[in-house]
């Protein structure tokens, strides 16, 4: 999936209706911008609008849940246009709040190009956004890039290879209980082969 534009409007610094185009397709793309010109905005609302929450909020207090909606706007809302590979046009996601719903109150609609309009849980992208979220704060870049372990923990969830770390593990296992057992096989046999000897039988085991 390729993000092609996104639009804000009441949400977070963004007032009236902003949007950032983008070049569909693979790599990495950069937005830069100055300081307050409403780049975490965006960030923030694509999270918003495939997750239905932001992450970075889950350790603050609750006063960072209400300060999410501009209040000098006349409506709130997020959407964005994407290209899904394999399939023809763009699909368009739409978050649009009432003025009393919380953050996480409205659902995300979706509108292929050739299918009918329905919501990101009955297109089955919002239960593969949740269990490996495609979104990471600079926080949270940060902290990964600082302890290595934590960057493998981050990719294994996003890419969902915890079954890989499972078989990966158990042979680590198997290769620790083979080194042990030849360790005290050994000794066992050097044993076997002296008595062989003491008694007079030629070497090897015995028939």
């Amino acid at each position: 999936m390729y993000l092609e534009r996104i639009q804000l409007s009441g949400f977070r610094g963004i007032r009236p209706t902003a949007e950032v185009r983008l070049q569909p397709g693979p790599g990495l793309t950069v937005v830069c911008g100055r300081n307050g010109s409403g780049k975490s905005s965006f960030a923030d609302g694509l999270e918003v609008l495939f997750t239905g929450n932001l992450k970075r909020w889950e350790r603050r207090s609750r006063e960072w849940s209400t300060t999410w909606r501009c209040l000098h706007a006349g409506h709130t809302a997020v959407r964005a246009e994407v290209l899904v590979d394999g399939t023809p046009g763009v699909a368009v996601l739409e978050r649009r709040w009432t003025a009393d719903q919380p953050i996480d109150g409205p659902t995300t609609t979706v509108q292929p190009a050739v299918q009918p309009r329905t919501t990101i849980d009955d297109f089955g992208w919002a239960r593969a956004a949740g269990g490996f979220r495609p979104f990471l704060s600079h926080a949270e870049l940060e902290a990964l890039l600082d302890s290595p372990m934590a960057l493998h923990r981050q990719l294994n969830d996003l890419l969902g290879l915890d079954d890989l770390d499972t078989a990966a593990e158990r042979l680590r296992s198997r290769t620790a209980l083979d080194r042990a057992s030849k360790a005290h096989k050994e000794p066992g046999q050097a044993l076997i082969e002296a008595l062989r000897l003491k008694d007079g039988l030629p070497r090897g085991r015995p028939s």
